[in-house]
């Protein structure tokens, strides 16, 4: 297993200041608020909680957006993984 990118942490932490959350290490970065995980970085990849219906529109228009899967064969319904020209292009940033 690889460890979370330190670039992509960084992207998150930034990206996310204004609120109220915090950050926890475990197997890779969790990002929390209230107890409740949001969003995180896991090796190399952006991974966000949506629920079912932001989770089914997301999937439908980019087909990059995957289910998470931090182990082989243990999907964390809730949350998806991002491709990074979603959160790299500002326009595209806009609309996420």
């Amino acid at each position: 297993m690889e460890k979370p990118s330190e670039e992509l942490s960084k992207f998150l932490e930034e990206s996310i200041s204004s609120f109220n959350v915090k950050k926890k290490k475990m197997s890779g970065v969790g990002i929390f608020a209230n107890d409740n995980m949001l969003t995180g970085v896991f090796e190399n990849d952006i991974f966000i909680r949506l629920s079912e219906k932001d989770r089914a529109k997301i999937m439908s228009e980019y087909d990059e957006v995957i289910p998470f899967e931090p182990l082989k064969g243990r999907i964390m319904k809730e949350y998806v993984v991002l491709p990074d020209h979603l959160y790299n292009d500002p326009e595209n940033s806009r609309n996420c």
